[in-house]
């Protein structure tokens, strides 16, 4: 029962971000980021957003990565796991991800540490992708 009011608070506490009003979009994304990361017991949680004039999914909210990395970090939708997410549009599930052939390495967020992957993708509705909601564990 503890679990299902776990899932329950963090639902909430995501519904409660989502209706603020902020003019600061990196700041609502940390919030996100550190929600979930939090709510799920996870040492990172990024989302990766979808740059439709770059084509490219661009990483902009991390809890976990190094935060420098905010900003720079970025791939096409063919390129790692990340991409692969949006590629099937499902969830990618992935129990060590340095072994997965999609991987792909970006030494500058020190990921490297990280080996479990769930990725899955963030969608405005039922319309065209946003992005994609990245959990990594040691």
């Amino acid at each position: 029962m503890s679990a299902n009011k776990d899932r329950l608070a963090l639902i909430e506490h995501l519904s409660l971000i989502g209706s603020e009003h902020s003019d600061d979009l990196r700041e609502t994304l940390d919030r996100v980021a550190l929600a979930i990361a939090t709510g799920m017991e996870a040492e990172v949680c990024s989302l990766y957003l979808f740059d439709p004039q770059r084509e490219r999914l661009v990483l902009r909210a991390t809890v976990g990565l190094d935060r420098e990395s905010v900003g720079k970090v970025s791939m096409r939708l063919s390129e790692g796991l990340v991409g692969l997410v949006l590629e099937k549009d499902e969830p990618v599930c992935v129990p060590d991800a340095i072994s997965h052939p999609r991987y792909k390495y970006f030494p500058e967020t020190g990921e490297e540490r990280f080996h479990t992957f769930l990725g899955v993708p963030v969608r405005d509705g039922r319309k065209k992708p946003l992005g994609v909601l990245v959990a990594q564990t040691l």
